[in-house]
């Protein structure tokens, strides 16, 4: 991010973390990988796996 201890310790924690953490670039739908089903299938087969942890 271009920043050493000097120039952080100078801002505030707003803008630090503004800094350190930019806003999420959204990406379009149609730009996303389609979603293997038979892997995720494959996967919630295993025990003590989720849709939510995959």
């Amino acid at each position: 991010m271009g920043l050493d201890w000097s120039t952080a310790l100078g801002l505030s924690d707003e803008e630090l973390e503004r800094r350190l953490y930019p806003p999420a670039v959204p990406v379009p739908v149609s730009e996303r990988p389609p979603v293997d089903w038979g892997g995720v299938h494959t996967e919630l087969k295993k025990k003590g796996v989720t849709l939510q942890l995959l």
